[in-house]
């Protein structure tokens, strides 16, 4: 089937002269097919974007200092304690430890007894000066947490990796941990 040029993207074909437009052609079902795919396609490029978005939990631009002051003074006025996450974005434990913990359920029995700091450590090379105030927590991996009380008392430092399964970890068992956690306050003052 030999076909030739008629100019204003229209060809003829030699052996039955009927005239086909370029727009007739793309008319075609491959085209109806593109038509769907080149917005599903867009659409799926991005879901990735959107969904890592909300995957990384630690805030890498924070200033994380300010935000310790913060919860140290809310801490204080609400008579709770200090739950600071150590943690960075490329650690699967430490995401899911934090996203855990606004969990509804997990969330409710945190928020009863602490006011919780997000820590990014990067690529363990942030906030060396909040690593280092608060006992070094993160020497024996990430994530990590510190309780304290708001008068900067350390009660608990996690050094050994005790969390480095929390992936693993049920609601149940973050929901005691958590509980465990906040016994840890009227110990401290029969301690003292």
């Amino acid at each position: 089937m030999e076909s030739y040029d008629l100019g204003n993207d229209s060809t003829r074909n030699a052996s039955t002269g009927r005239v086909r437009t370029l727009r007739r052609v793309l008319d075609s079902p491959i085209r109806a097919f593109f038509r769907l795919l080149l917005p599903l396609s867009g659409m799926l490029l991005c879901a990735p974007v959107v969904a890592e978005t909300a995957d990384f939990p630690y805030d890498e631009s924070a200033d994380a200092t300010l935000e310790v002051a913060a919860a140290v003074e809310q801490a204080r006025s609400t008579d709770r304690l200090l739950l600071l996450n150590f943690g960075a974005n490329w650690c699967p434990d430490c995401r899911v430890f934090a996203r855990a913990i606004t969990r509804p359920s997990v969330a409710q029995a945190v928020l009863r007894d602490f006011v919780t700091v997000k820590i990014d450590i990067g690529d363990w090379d942030k906030h060396p000066e909040l690593v280092e105030a608060w006992g070094n927590p993160i020497e024996g991996g990430i994530p990590s947490i510190v309780v304290a009380r708001p008068d900067g008392k350390i009660l608990l430092t996690t050094r050994a990796g005790q969390l480095s399964k929390a992936r693993n970890m049920s609601d149940e068992e973050f929901i005691a941990l958590f509980e465990h956690l906040a016994t840890l306050r009227d110990k401290a003052y029969i301690d003292e």
